[in-house]
């Protein structure tokens, strides 16, 4: 991340009331020894621990089981008829 997008996000965030209800969603994809420039800025934004998850990769089956009614729906031939 560059050090002005880095500054930038910093300020933004640091002027938000604690109490503000705020999602940040953040997706780092990394190997398992980060660098240290990348652990501190993670260090920073989530340092309560318990507003941290960590999410597992999910499996092949995972992934068909969840997007298996998106995919049926989107297969299905429309019904003409107007009945539902």
């Amino acid at each position: 991340m560059e050090s002005s997008l880095r500054q930038t996000f910093d300020s933004l965030i640091s002027n938000i009331q604690p109490t503000t209800p705020l999602l940040v969603l953040g997706v780092v994809e990394c190997d398992e020894d980060q660098d240290d420039e990348t652990n501190s800025i993670i260090n920073k934004l989530f340092s309560r621990e318990e507003e941290t998850f960590t999410v597992q990769e999910p499996t092949l089956e995972h992934r068909q089981a969840f997007f298996k009614q998106i995919l049926d729906a989107i297969t299905a031939m429309p019904d003409f008829t107007g009945e539902s």
